[in-house]
């Protein structure tokens, strides 16, 4: 549970710092580009830990998975958030860019995990 909590910490403390960084170097004014790179980057450190640590990666390896995959990634990635933005978005009568931004985050983040997979398994590691 440590193990899980200060993964969990440590994922959240990122995405703020992400979502900061985003914010004053890629401005998109009210469109979540913070969320939508989060979610994407999330799901390709899944993709890549799932293939490193969980399904084929050794068995010492395995002893990462609670900190990194369920407590680093599951306070880093933003579904919840996802859905708020989205629901803003279409609250504001922006329904394009509401379409846009669920699709993209959804195929994207899809994307990315099938990347992350193949990269590692690309590599050897």
């Amino acid at each position: 549970m440590v193990q899980i909590a200060a993964g969990g910490a440590l994922g959240a403390a990122s995405r703020h710092m992400m979502e900061v960084i985003v914010d004053r170097w890629l401005p998109f004014g009210n469109f979540p580009l913070a969320t939508l790179l989060v979610n994407t980057g999330g799901c390709l450190l899944m993709g890549m830990a799932f293939a490193l640590l969980a399904s084929d990666g050794p068995e010492s390896a395995k002893s990462a998975v609670p900190f990194f995959m369920t407590g680093f990634l599951g306070g880093y990635t933003t579904m919840s958030a996802y859905a708020l933005d989205a629901w803003q978005l279409i609250n504001d009568g922006r329904f394009g860019e509401a379409i846009v931004y669920m699709a993209g985050t959804v195929i994207l983040a899809f994307v990315a995990l099938v990347i992350g997979i193949a990269l590692i398994r690309w590599l050897g590691v």
